[in-house]
């Protein structure tokens, strides 16, 4: 369910839970409005990015995970972070990323 949440993130529906045995309406709402609270916690709407040091405590949750991520941040014109995503899940100590087809097509 992990890679489902990652990859889904804040686009998490209903139908993405409901594919998974013993997920029922109560537990799908939990799960929804934690994404959604983790959402709204770790990501507020306009933080501003001037250096990488900004996006760290954004991302930092991603240091616990056994795999090594790929993500890709997607900033406005005012620097303002839209969007973290998981472009790719790696082995342990490397992630296979093809630019054209992982980090640009969400661009």
């Amino acid at each position: 369910m992990i890679p489902v949440i990652d990859e889904k993130g804040a686009k998490l529906s209903v139908d993405d839970l409901a594919k998974f045995d013993g997920i029922g309406n109560d537990k799908t709402a939990l799960i929804l409005a934690a994404v959604e609270f983790s959402r709204r916690r770790i990501r507020p709407e306009g933080i501003r990015i001037e250096t990488p040091a900004d996006l760290v405590p954004h991302i930092r949750h991603y240091v616990v995970r056994k795999q090594e991520h790929f993500l890709c941040a997607s900033v406005n014109g005012a620097n303002e972070i839209i969007n973290i995503r998981v472009v790719s899940i790696g082995l342990i100590d490397r992630s296979h990323v093809h630019p054209a087809r992982g980090v640009c097509r969400s661009a």
